[in-house]
């Protein structure tokens, strides 16, 4: 008598794990900015560490230590909120900020359903996590205003925000669902 294994998914949960980034606003007090024309961003993602590969006290690429996918992107604009909700399936999903020639890409890579992980990639403007290899939040200055958003599942675009003049205070809220069983 012989048994079969039954096939193992990796449910969902429905706890969400935020990831948000600052752009501008109280960010610039931080940095005592005081143009317009450079843009310091934060990343901060408590629930849930990132890891850089290449130690140092710099990255351009790092990656969630947890699989899961992305689920929302609210955009805050002073006291405006848009919510962009998408249901995860087997296109990966990906929001481009733009600050001028640089950006800053928060993607989804892996193999859907259950083995996706959150990366970030800034090739153009290095970040400092506040620890390293694995962090939590990070920091950088951008030498430019935001100038747009782009949120994307597969080739579909969900919302293409444009920001002609540089806009303080921005933040953007990626609600990001980890798998259960990690």
């Amino acid at each position: 008598m012989s048994t079969k294994a039954k096939p193992t998914t990796t449910p969902i949960t429905e706890q969400v794990t935020p990831v948000i980034i600052k752009v501008g606003g109280d960010t610039a007090d931080s940095y005592n900015v005081e143009s317009t024309v450079e843009s310091p961003v934060t990343i901060d993602s408590p629930l849930m560490n990132f890891h850089d590969s290449h130690p140092g006290p710099t990255w351009t690429r790092a990656t969630s230590r947890r699989t899961g996918r992305l689920k929302e992107l609210t955009i805050k604009e002073g006291i405006d909120l848009q919510d962009f909700t998408i249901n995860p399936d087997d296109q990966l999903a990906s929001i481009t900020v733009q600050y001028g020639s640089a950006e800053l890409i928060i993607q989804e890579i892996g193999l859907p359903p259950g083995d996706v992980h959150l990366e970030f990639v800034s090739e153009q403007v290095p970040f400092t996590g506040k620890t390293e290899p694995d962090w939590s939040d990070a920091s950088a200055m951008f030498p430019e205003a935001v100038s747009g958003v782009v949120f994307k599942q597969g080739n579909r675009v969900v919302v293409h925000k444009r920001y002609p003049v540089p806009s303080s205070g921005l933040t953007l809220s990626i609600d990001y669902r980890r798998n259960e069983l990690q």
